[in-house]
């Protein structure tokens, strides 16, 4: 589960992955993103897209098994 504050953007999303070791690197990823081969919450995580983290989170699936759960920061922090 990662903590986040605020929004969810591509280079965010793309460094929490890295450094959940849910890929291997940054190029890895971006190469996912850009073949739809990451999801957030059942929709495909498009570059453009900036995505609203609810309070409650929300589970981002990288390929076909392996998933991350970012929640909002409580505190308001990062």
């Amino acid at each position: 589960i990662v903590t986040i504050s605020g929004s969810l953007e591509i280079n965010k999303l793309i460094q929490e992955l890295v450094r959940a070791n849910l890929v291997r690197s940054k190029s890895e990823a971006k190469r996912l993103i850009e073949q739809r081969g990451i999801n957030i919450e059942g929709e495909v995580f498009l570059p453009s897209q900036t995505i609203m983290v609810p309070e409650d989170g929300i589970v981002v699936r990288v390929g076909r098994r392996r998933y991350l759960k970012f929640e909002q920061d409580k505190e308001g922090g990062e």
